[in-house]
């Protein structure tokens, strides 16, 4: 699980580094390592800190739990991918765990707390094909475990893989 990317990985060398436009966001999980593999009822939990480098106005602040899937078809000659993000829970925050003002001060650490744990089924809404019977259809419901995003080989084919990640965000509303 993890919500970095590196900007330099996706155009090389001739890219400048980014200007940041808000604060540093960290988001750290509990219990976790590389290999671990995340299914219906894992807990989720950890912390995310926001540290800005000037101060910063906001309205809230979002911690989402997304379930991720990508898949590859090796068809005759030409390949074809598909990705599906099949989960998107919201973490909600109170406002007593917000600063009053809402204002994040440059040089000052800020931590909120979160606690996912990933459901046994999808919502009643999040699919709405035919069903062939109640037992398809709640087989058809159940999240799948992550898999193949390993470092190692986790005997997952390598044209599937399933991936649980967290994303955090400030968010400002623009004025009206």
């Amino acid at each position: 699980m993890s919500s970095v990317s590196d900007i330099s990985s996706v155009f090389g060398s001739f890219a400048r580094p980014p200007i940041p436009k808000g604060p540093s966001i960290e988001i750290k999980l509990d219990n976790h390592y590389n290999s671990k593999v995340y299914s219906s009822g894992s807990p989720v939990a950890g912390e995310v800190t926001i540290t800005p480098w000037k101060d910063t106005r906001f309205d809230f602040v979002s911690i989402v739990l997304i379930g991720h899937s990508r898949t590859r078809l090796d068809a005759a000659q030409i390949a074809q991918h598909s990705s599906h993000t099949f989960l998107k829970l919201n973490m909600p925050i109170p406002a007593s765990a917000y600063p009053v003002p809402r204002v994040f001060e440059a040089g000052h650490k800020y931590s909120i707390p979160f606690n996912f744990v990933i459901p046994h089924h999808l919502t009643l809404s999040a699919c709405n094909h035919p069903k062939q019977s109640d037992a398809v259809y709640d087989q058809h419901m159940r999240l799948p475990a992550s898999m193949g995003a390993w470092g190692k080989d986790d005997m997952s084919p390598q044209m599937a893989r399933v991936e649980y990640m967290v994303k955090a965000r400030v968010a400002e509303m623009p004025e009206l």
